[in-house]
């Protein structure tokens, strides 16, 4: 059995807040467990895991598990894509569920954003969104219909999904639609090939 806790830890120099991690190993089954305690505490904010995952090839290694966000920040991604995603902001409400096994695992749940805002770095320009709702499931990642806002407060509409094959063998399907959207916003020092400041129009614009 565990029951482990760390403090203050951080990740790059973002602060994440505090680790618990509380479960058992059943040796004679080969069963790991982990407590719904488990997870990452900032304040109100957390992000936990619970179930079992069985490391029997007998069982071809089954999941039964679920993953938790309630207010957890999406800043705690942003060490993972430095240099591609910068400025984050916002939080995650909602459930994810994993069963199956660990060579395919059965994924679904739905997750919502709130308030989330981001700079795309190779574009240079900020980009928000209000609100949004994201179904996960073992065949596609639906983002549905969303409203971004670029810096100016023009808006935009972006739906969409990834399509997958329990997260294998990925395809992109996005539309932006909007009258007028900020398409990039750099100085002639953060990007040698194209700089300057593009606002365009996509009716619709299809990825």
């Amino acid at each position: 059995t565990a029951d482990l806790k760390a403090s203050n830890v951080k990740l790059g120099t973002d602060t994440i807040g505090n680790i618990a991690l509380s479960g058992s190993y059943d040796g004679a089954k080969r069963l790991l467990s982990l407590d719904p305690q488990t997870g990452i505490y900032r304040g109100a904010s957390s992000l936990t895991a619970s179930g079992n995952m069985s490391f029997d090839k007998n069982t071809y290694q089954q999941l039964d598990g679920s993953i938790q966000f309630n207010a957890a920040p999406v800043s705690w991604v942003e060490p993972f894509f430095i240099g591609y995603i910068s400025k984050v902001s916002g939080s995650l409400n909602g459930n994810i569920a994993i069963k199956g096994t660990s060579q395919q695992p059965d994924i679904s749940g739905k997750v919502n954003l709130q308030n989330a805002g981001m700079r795309i770095d190779f574009l240079g320009s900020y980009y928000t969104i209000p609100e949004g709702e994201i179904n996960v499931s073992n065949t596609k990642i639906d983002f549905g219909e969303i409203t971004l806002f670029d810096s100016y407060k023009n808006k935009a509409q972006l739906n969409g999904y990834i399509r997958h094959d329990h997260f294998k063998d990925m395809s992109l399907s996005l539309r932006l639609t909007s009258d007028k959207f900020e398409v990039f916003n750099l100085h002639d020092y953060e990007n040698q090939i194209f700089y300057g400041n593009l606002l365009a129009s996509y009716d619709p614009l299809t990825i």
